[in-house]
């Protein structure tokens, strides 16, 4: 009779892998640094073609775990 559209969403993860065995590596507000540096627009436009959000949380809003603001690890 119509067409019928759905959403589906899938969720998916990119991160780094620091060696913390590297002097410099190991300490956590080097780490921070690089991560505030990575421009997650750029890699959701330009990696996943602008089919992606950027998230703040490794949880999406829909979970009952999700929180505005990360734990701090």
């Amino acid at each position: 009779d119509g067409v019928v559209v759905t959403r589906q969403t899938a969720l998916g993860y990119t991160y780094l892998n620091f060696n913390t065995a590297d002097p410099i590596l190991s300490d956590v507000n080097v780490r921070r640094a690089i991560a505030h540096l990575i421009d997650k627009n750029v890699i959701a436009d330009e990696i996943y073609q602008g089919m992606d959000t950027p998230g703040i949380s490794p949880l999406v809003p829909n979970t009952w775990r999700y929180a505005e603001v990360p734990d701090q690890a």
